[in-house]
């Protein structure tokens, strides 16, 4: 495996922590997480399965450690494994690496070669670096949020987008540590925040022009129809952007006035007048099924998808085919879930493996 060879210790909690640790673990690195007595608070987040004996264990962090060992180590072991590893990703409070056997610095003194990826919420400098948050308001912060859900409202679910991004950018300055490391180990600062502002290049350019107000539900981009729809059976995915997708959009739904009107000819006019144009068509989503709805636009070059259920995408062949689920086990308890999406010509990432319970390696030569 690519990272075969490499010791990577993980310091701290979180996702965005955890799913580093995640794809280097997948590409074969040996990845030790240090959990404080009693277990990393996520093996407490729902929903939870039966490990054995009724105790119950976090399906979600239980995805985010396969492949890893686990270790409940006090700070002198801590040190000792810190010392013969290559990669420290440390997701302590920043406050906390600044000091003591366990600081950065005597760290890198011990070990000149060992990189370092210090993650946080708000970085290490600027009035929130002592900040604690969740999620939904890191997203908030960094204008994901204000331009999403109803008109009325936006609408914001804590499950972890923002962590999966800051992990994905910590698990970048790894890669670029240990490939740069011959020359002395970099440390690197990542700000979950930082990364996350990264995603709102667009709703920046706009932002010299006023607010823009959230556009409603089903309303996705400066063009119309693109959206979800109910069916007879199950949901629809519909994107219509060019006048040629229009016109048979127009046609397959026995609207071919609509076609002809020059008000509606260009996608971005047409995102005006959504909400006229919207009970035209959508209700008639309800005559047949998306399989039915898909095949016609297949037909028709219209890019068309059906919106599957969970259920339903676990047991697709394109994903059954192309290894996208993978298993894991915790205990006695076992699942599926998303494979690593990264790949590299051989050998792949390993995806399926145990997670393992609390301080299950209980020492580690």
């Amino acid at each position: 495996m690519p990272l075969s060879g490499f010791r990577v210790v993980e310091l701290g909690t979180g996702v965005s922590l955890a799913y580093c640790g995640k794809l280097l673990a997948g590409f074969g690195a040996e990845v030790i997480k240090i959990e404080p007595p009693g277990g990393d608070p996520g093996r407490t987040e729902a929903p939870l399965i039966d490990a054995g004996g009724h105790h119950g264990e976090s399906a979600y962090f239980a995805w985010l450690n396969v492949g890893k060992q686990s270790v409940i180590a006090d700070p002198a072991q801590t040190r000792e494994l810190i010392d013969g590893a290559e990669l420290l990703l440390d997701a302590r409070p920043p406050g906390q690496a600044a000091s003591g056997n366990l600081s950065h610095a005597a760290l890198r003194a011990a070990n000149p070669s060992l990189v370092i990826v210090a993650i946080s919420w708000f970085g290490e400098t600027g009035p929130y670096r002592d900040f604690v948050t969740t999620d939904a308001t890191c997203r908030a912060l960094a204008g994901l949020i204000g331009l999403i859900g109803p008109k009325e409202r936006p609408v914001a679910i804590n499950d972890h987008q923002a962590d999966i991004v800051g992990g994905l950018s910590a698990y970048i300055a790894a890669m670029t540590g240990l490939l740069t490391r011959d020359a002395g180990g970099p440390r690197f600062e990542l700000s979950i925040h930082e990364a996350n502002m990264a995603l709102s290049e667009t709703h920046a350019a706009y932002g010299p022009n006023g607010p823009r107000g959230r556009p409603g539900n089903n309303r996705f981009a400066n063009s119309y129809p693109i959206g979800v729809f109910k069916c007879r059976e199950g949901w629809i995915g519909a994107g219509v952007s060019s006048t040629q997708q229009w016109h048979e959009f127009c046609d397959m739904f026995g609207m071919p006035e609509m076609a002809r009107n020059p008000k509606y000819a260009v996608g971005v006019d047409r995102a005006k007048y959504a909400e006229e144009i919207e009970p035209l068509f959508a209700p008639r989503f309800l005559q047949r099924t998306a399989a039915e709805w898909f095949a016609e636009a297949l037909e028709r070059k219209l890019p068309f998808a059906i919106v599957p259920e969970m259920h339903e995408l676990l047991a697709q062949k394109v994903f059954r085919d192309d290894g996208a689920f993978a298993t894991v086990r915790i205990g006695a308890a076992s699942f599926e879930g998303p494979a690593i999406p990264l790949r590299l010509p051989a050998p792949p990432p390993t995806s399926d493996g145990i997670a393992p319970l609390p301080g299950a390696a209980a020492a580690i030569a």
